[in-house]
């Protein structure tokens, strides 16, 4: 729990942007998630702090990830 909030605490292992490695956030807590997509954001945030990047293929369900 923080800031009285149920709450993951999450970090990426991995990234495209390497500066967002090991950085954690939050998401809200469901017990029924199952897929990192199934989270929303924690704290009332509108999106998490990586959406606003606009990553290649965010939103695009036909785009094409070139894997290096």
């Amino acid at each position: 729990e923080v800031k009285g909030e149920k709450v993951f605490v999450l970090r990426f292992l991995q990234c495209r942007n390497p500066h967002l490695v090991d950085v954690p956030f939050f998401a809200k807590y469901s017990a029924s998630a199952t897929w990192f997509d199934d989270l929303k954001p924690a704290f009332g945030e509108k999106e998490f702090f990586f959406e606003e990047e606009k990553l290649p293929g965010k939103g695009d369900r036909g785009s094409t990830f070139l894997w290096e």
